[in-house]
């Protein structure tokens, strides 16, 4: 899966990695030592994340983020 994540918003790329991951609010929540509501909360908008939480779920499922300059 490729995307460019500047075209979506912070929870839209959280939603899109979590579910490439093929896993659920609860398995990323365990997998990051988070709660399932903060999983939750992050994919409708109501927290944010931090870069590095994308980068454990990502480097955890072999998903690699590519960071291109324009």
């Amino acid at each position: 899966m490729n995307f460019i994540a500047n075209d979506y918003e912070h929870n839209d790329v959280y939603k899109f990695v979590r579910q490439a991951t093929n896993k659920t609010h609860a398995e990323i929540s365990k997998d990051l030592k988070k709660t399932e509501d903060w999983s939750k909360s992050i994919e409708s908008g109501r927290l944010n994340y931090k870069f590095k939480d994308l980068l454990e779920i990502c480097n955890k499922n072999g998903i690699k983020i590519i960071i291109k300059k324009d």
